[in-house]
């Protein structure tokens, strides 16, 4: 369960954000089905502070606010962002409430997603130095 976890945690870094629709969130849901699934129970014990959540949108939507007057023009992606960055924060939260993982599978999450996307880097690269745009 730890490797598929670990796996989880990996595709939310790596998975893409095209225009409005975010892929990177659905991984998170996966392990908290499998809780659900499980047992409810284990997610009656999960204490979230509610004025730490109030603080948290309130800077969020500050955040989109602020970046709203800076751009001047009305974006989906400027007003979706904060609402997506509370979600992820629960989910995220509610993963390492439930699950115990230590500082060594973090570090793992973040070598092996580093890894990943420096690879694809380097095929990108490769691929646009073998094959020119002017085709």
């Amino acid at each position: 369960m730890k490797q598929l976890l670990i796996c989880t945690l990996v595709l939310f870094l790596l998975l893409p954000k095209v225009g409005i629709l975010d892929f990177s969130i659905l991984p998170l849901f996966f392990p908290i089905l499998m809780k659900i699934r499980e047992s409810f129970s284990c997610l009656r014990n999960v204490k979230v502070d509610l004025y730490i959540v109030l603080a948290l949108l309130i800077m969020l939507f500050t955040l989109g606010i602020l970046t709203f007057l800076y751009h001047g023009e009305v974006a989906s992606q400027i007003l979706f962002k904060p609402l997506r960055l509370i979600i992820v924060c629960i989910l995220l939260y509610i993963i390492f409430n439930v699950y115990s993982l230590d500082r060594l599978d973090i570090l793992r999450v973040i070598m092996l997603a580093s890894a990943i996307n420096a690879a694809v880097v380097l095929i990108q690269y490769a691929s646009g130095l073998l094959i020119p745009k002017s085709w």
